[in-house]
């Protein structure tokens, strides 16, 4: 049976999905050849970190054709700046044999040709930060970080773009009014000197409650370069105020474009915290941020807020994207945000990638481990699996997700979240890890989830 391959990608990243079928009892995993390879080779295997006798002693990696790769799923994060717009082809060899005599099976491996996404398509901007302070191309790149040289550009290196973001936008509105929502706005380096120096207008609805007023002080910092302390309003009587976005509003208080995604405007969520912005060239999506925004200049209460809800945005195509917005809260018990996101987890013909902080919806993680126990592929991330079992009233939609996901991980130790990939547990070169020999790959997946988009 020939090797069955889908592809996923982002101006950053290549995510590749495979499946062989039944596989032979000698079967070792696969190897994925790229071409052009990087570093301007005419390919290159996909490397793998561990070999079948432990890591190398150098840190090194080890190409896949020798280490085969012994999961269903893996990435190449090989994709420089200047790969945007870029083809590459993979193929994906299945290998069988023992460790030490590998054996490629080329006459049933599948070959797929991938476009690298720009960061701007169809008037829509994608930003990925990196995110990844305890990886080894991190500590390879910046091995000292002593003066604020070094930090900045440590910081640019995993903001990956996304420190752009803002900057952009503010320049391509050149001069026309901003306006937007913010939950932190704290970050020095690109996003307050940015909104400081724009020529035009900014417009601003901000997070200010006791206990927590951490964009005071960028707030201030705007108002003594010259901007009007009336443009500023302070929302403090919600208990949560998750709103990131900017606005460009156009001649005739026509809304033209919005900025939004799940970074706050502080330079730990725009390198060091794993998020995602996005631009949206889209006027008809723009009113609808405008209108939110004009809204929470008011400081409504939590009740007033749900009392304007409207459910699911009508769709707005953009060229070959279609798109919906909700703007929480609900009013009571109504829960049509997420009943949305579980019936799409529910319906997923092939796959489902969802990433999430803390899942705490019970239908949707029983539609999430419902989709896998299907054989659908499934990766997800969340920020932590618990180590002991939680405490408290399982009844609680918190609790009870916290007991459902540390169930799986110890049903099938291949659920995971994101603290597993902290610093004290990158594996050094010296600490004994064995890859498995020739057996069956268990169909894994990465984590449990909440939200999509």
């Amino acid at each position: 049976m020939t090797v069955y391959v889908r592809a996923y990608t982002s101006p950053t990243l290549v995510l590749l999905a495979y499946d062989w079928g039944d596989v032979p009892d000698d079967f070792l995993g696969f190897a994925i050849e790229r071409t052009p390879g990087a570093d301007g080779n005419a390919s290159m295997w996909l490397p793998n970190r561990i070999g079948f006798d432990g890591p190398p002693e150098d840190g090194s990696s080890l190409p896949s054709n020798v280490a085969p790769i012994q999961k269903y799923y893996w990435w190449d994060a090989r994709i420089d700046t200047r790969d945007r717009g870029s083809s590459f082809t993979y193929r994906v060899v299945p290998v069988r044999g023992t460790p030490h005599a590998p054996q490629l099976v080329n006459a049933e491996a599948a070959t797929i040709i991938v476009k690298v996404p720009l960061v701007e398509e169809h008037g829509i901007t994608t930003h990925f930060n990196r995110a990844v302070v305890s990886s080894q191309g991190f500590s390879a790149a910046f091995p000292h970080l002593d003066t604020p040289s070094q930090q900045k550009a440590a910081r640019a290196w995993l903001a990956n773009g996304m420190e752009q973001a803002v900057p952009e936008f503010l320049a391509r509105a050149a001069g026309k009014d901003i306006e937007g929502a913010i939950y932190h706005l704290t970050d020095d380096i690109w996003v307050v000197p940015a909104l400081r120096h724009y020529g035009g207008s900014v417009s601003l609805a901000y997070h200010h409650k006791s206990g927590d007023t951490a964009s005071d002080v960028a707030i201030q910092q705007l108002i003594d370069a010259g901007r009007p302390e009336s443009a500023f309003a302070a929302r403090t009587r919600a208990n949560i105020m998750h709103d990131k976005f900017l606005v460009r509003v156009g001649q005739g208080d026509h809304p033209e474009a919005v900025l939004t995604g799940s970074a706050n405007f502080t330079s730990e969520a725009l390198s060091v915290q794993a998020n995602v912005l996005h631009a949206f060239e889209s006027p008809p999506l723009a009113k609808l941020y405008v209108e939110r925004k004009r809204l929470l200049d008011g400081d409504p209460t939590l009740a007033k807020t749900a009392a304007h809800q409207q459910g699911w945005s009508h769709p707005i195509d953009m060229e070959d994207a279609r798109l919906r917005v909700f703007f929480p809260p609900e009013p009571g018990s109504e829960r049509g945000s997420l009943d949305a996101i579980v019936d799409a987890v529910k319906n997923a013909r092939s796959s489902v990638l969802l990433c999430a902080f803390d899942p705490t919806d019970a239908d949707l993680l029983k539609s999430v481990f419902s989709t896998f126990d299907k054989g659908k592929m499934m990766l997800a991330l969340v920020n932590r699996v618990p180590s002991r079992p939680p405490t408290g009233d399982p009844e609680r939609a918190d609790v009870a997700a916290k007991i459902s996901i540390l169930d799986h991980h110890a049903r099938d130790h291949d659920v995971m979240g994101f603290d597993a990939f902290s610093a004290s547990d990158t594996p050094p070169a010296s600490r004994p890890s064995v890859r498995f020999g020739p057996a069956r790959i268990r169909r894994s997946w990465c984590a449990c989830i909440t939200n999509s988009s």
